[in-house]
């Protein structure tokens, strides 16, 4: 009779148990079954954050929300623009519609600006006031001429160029406040130095040989 007891005691100890496990269960069925749809919620957020931005200007900021890299592009024209942490632009890079690149590095009005094209080449310096006073060049005249090309210019505008050309005519100009020449020398393409003076109205005054 004891035993009888303790079988059935033992026999509802198991049912119960069986019921909590099945309880266990099915919680943890809930639980995963939860965090798999939140984890596929995250998937298709992070699906959607990877799909391609179409703009035409795309600005990135810093902690403090001042521009740092500035993305543009317009009228067949592409670049990207770099400032400094207090929003300057400092550097800037350009392709345009046919194709040519260009740099510029600016403080101020102060700038080196770089360009290439199927013309030529050109780097120019300007100064605190925004004035040219470096430029750099080589000029693609045609297949079988270029020319390169060195002009110097002061606040005044007088200026001074250095040509050398491809078909081995070498000269030094030198012009006035105004943009007159008045003095030129070097060597022609036939190997034969010469020295020109000029008057205001570009007519020669004197000349050698």
């Amino acid at each position: 009779m004891l035993r009888l007891q303790q079988e059935e005691r033992l026999q509802k100890y198991i049912e119960l148990l069986k019921q909590w496990l099945k309880v266990i269960i099915c919680s943890w069925m809930l639980f995963i079954s939860i965090m798999i749809n939140k984890q596929l919620i995250v998937m298709k957020s992070n699906i959607a954050q990877t799909k391609i931005i179409k703009a035409q200007k795309l600005v990135i900021v810093d902690n403090k929300n001042k521009p740092r890299i500035e993305f543009i592009t317009y009228d067949k024209v592409c670049g990207i623009n770099l400032y400094d942490s207090i929003g300057n632009k400092r550097i800037e890079l350009r392709v345009n519609s046919k194709g040519n690149p260009s740099i510029k590095l600016n403080r101020g009005k102060q700038e080196i600006g770089i360009g290439v094209s199927s013309k030529g080449s050109v780097i120019g310096f300007t100064d605190t006031k925004g004035d040219l006073r470096i430029l750099l060049s080589i000029t693609n005249i045609n297949d079988k001429k270029t020319i390169s090309s060195f002009i110097f210019s002061n606040e005044k505008k007088e200026k001074f160029v250095i040509c050398a050309e491809s078909n081995g005519m070498i000269s030094i100009r030198f012009f006035d406040t105004i943009g007159k020449l008045r003095i030129g020398f070097g060597v022609l393409s036939n190997r034969e130095p010469d020295l020109r003076f000029f008057d205001e109205k570009g007519r020669v005054i004197f000349k050698i040989p």
